[in-house]
């Protein structure tokens, strides 16, 4: 006779008690709203296994170690965009991999809201330096707020960051400039053709995000 294989140990409710309020303790350092509280905590109490628990909490403690690095830090200014960067993309990864790690590799992921709002105003916050129109904000927020999965939030963060880069670029430029303005060939040439790009871009990504949620991946 063959041995039966052993049913795995059952998650201890204390245990996923446990892993939250790790959680708790990272939320005013993590500046994550209360819908990614609320959707962390079902996630973890829905976790069923001792393994499961385990495997969330190495993801947690990844999640701590970046806090620990923030705390740690003196705060300053230069340094405060890119650790805000750094700190989304951390949310983010560590969000993704608890929804793996409790629905399956195959689940589409949902991005929340706040998320898609968070991006739109990086894009607003950019207006004067690039020139941007009513109109093109009216379009690229569409398309970001229609997004409905966050590997496809993901992506559209990295071309933001993309522009934010070329709008510090331009600030910086115009800095070294006798009458504080872009010189025209700079500011608006290449400018020009940097937001184009973006927009192409982030169409391609919307259209990829939909195909993605229509299969379920």
């Amino acid at each position: 006779m063959q041995a039966q294989e052993a049913a795995p140990l059952p998650a201890a409710p204390a245990d996923k008690e446990q892993l939250y309020k790790r959680i708790i303790d990272m939320k005013s350092t993590l500046r994550v709203d209360d819908s990614f509280m609320e959707q962390t905590k079902a996630f973890i109490m829905g976790l069923r296994t001792v393994v499961g628990v385990t495997r969330v909490s190495d993801l947690i403690e990844k999640l701590e170690d970046h806090v620990r690095s923030i705390r740690e830090t003196p705060a300053s200014s230069a340094d405060e965009l890119s650790t805000t960067d750094e700190t989304r993309q951390a949310v983010v990864e560590f969000r993704q991999a608890l929804w793996t790690e409790v629905h399956g590799r195959r689940t589409f992921v949902l991005a929340t809201q706040a998320e898609k709002e968070q991006l739109h105003q990086r894009i607003v916050k950019l207006r004067p330096t690039l020139k941007l129109s009513v109109n093109f904000l009216a379009h690229t927020k569409s398309v970001i707020i229609n997004l409905k999965g966050a590997a496809a939030v993901k992506r559209v963060c990295t071309l933001i960051e993309n522009l934010e880069k070329h709008t510090q670029s331009i600030k910086g430029h115009m800095q070294h400039t006798p009458s504080g303005f872009a010189e025209a060939p700079y500011s608006l040439n290449e400018t020009h053709v940097f937001v184009h790009g973006f927009w192409k871009d982030l169409w391609r990504e919307g259209q990829r995000d939909d195909a993605a949620h229509r299969s379920g991946q």
